[in-house]
């Protein structure tokens, strides 16, 4: 994801990877692991950090880790997750990262992605309730079928995830002196809003534009990012607030009509989630 994405923008020149491995052959692995993997990062003076595993929970250690990366100008970029809910986990939910939604190539939610608060931005991540076109082509590692590795149709958060990182590693590339608010800055301000405009649960910030990100380190415009406003309101109240109610428009009388998504992002009908 990082190499298709970054590479094919700007050129192999621009954008270098390290690949650093935490997890067993059986793909397990620990927060002190993952922490040693992010501070050998930090060793070798990388700007971008993209974590596509996690875990159930929080934990301090990897919130300490994130923040000690976004202090030393490092941003981190993790995978919300694969488990359809918006219970605390880790690292995505570290309050330094970026959090990652999946979404479907019709730009929705992926069926299996996390979402709610702590999530920050969207990209693609595929789906595999159709075909294999409906998924991302990732590399895979060595396996009894293919012992030098290959690459596969999958889907999930950890291929949402890379998009995200090699935006932002575009950005770096551009401006070097960047700072991790100024990188969220031009990532959730240009990134196209899907559902809410500005901040939603289900999208975060909306679907990650490449073009508008690299743009924004272009021009060294950074705007502040918007706040995220989270306002539950009951159905009858809301029903009850707008019945009757007209506004003038052009100079004519109008009557406002909404429409309602649960935190899936599916229409509500008649008031029902």
């Amino acid at each position: 994801g990082v190499a298709g994405v970054a590479t094919y923008v700007l050129g192999n020149e621009n954008v270098e990877m390290i690949a650093i491995g935490v997890c067993n052959s059986a793909g397990y692995t620990t927060t002190d692991l993952i922490a040693r993997g992010m501070e050998y990062a930090k060793s070798r003076n990388v700007n971008v950090i993209n974590i596509s595993l996690g875990g159930d929970g929080g934990d301090p250690t990897l919130d300490n880790e994130c923040t000690a990366c976004a202090e030393t100008g490092i941003t981190v970029v993790t995978a919300a997750g694969n488990e359809n809910t918006d219970t605390a986990c880790t690292p995505s939910d570290c309050e330094d990262a970026i959090s990652v939604i999946a979404l479907t190539k019709k730009d929705q939610r992926a069926s299996y992605s996390n979402y709610g608060e702590p999530k920050d931005i969207s990209a693609p991540g595929g789906e595999n309730i159709e075909s294999r076109y409906d998924m991302i082509i990732s590399t895979y590692p060595p396996s009894v079928y293919w012992p030098n590795g290959s690459y596969m149709y999958m889907s999930g958060t950890s291929m949402a995830a890379p998009v995200v990182t090699a935006c932002a590693a575009m950005m770096y590339s551009i401006d070097p002196d960047i700072t991790v608010s100024e990188v969220k800055s031009g990532l959730y301000n240009s990134a196209n809003d899907l559902y809410d405009a500005g901040w939603d649960e289900v999208s975060g910030y909306g679907k990650v534009m490449a073009s508008g990100a690299v743009q924004s380190a272009i021009d060294g415009n950074y705007p502040e990012i918007p706040p995220r406003t989270i306002i539950p309101v009951a159905m009858d109240t809301l029903s009850g607030y707008l019945s009757g109610y007209t506004y003038t428009y052009d100079g004519h009388a109008k009557t406002p009509s909404i429409t309602l998504f649960n935190k899936w992002g599916n229409r509500l009908l008649n008031g029902r989630d």
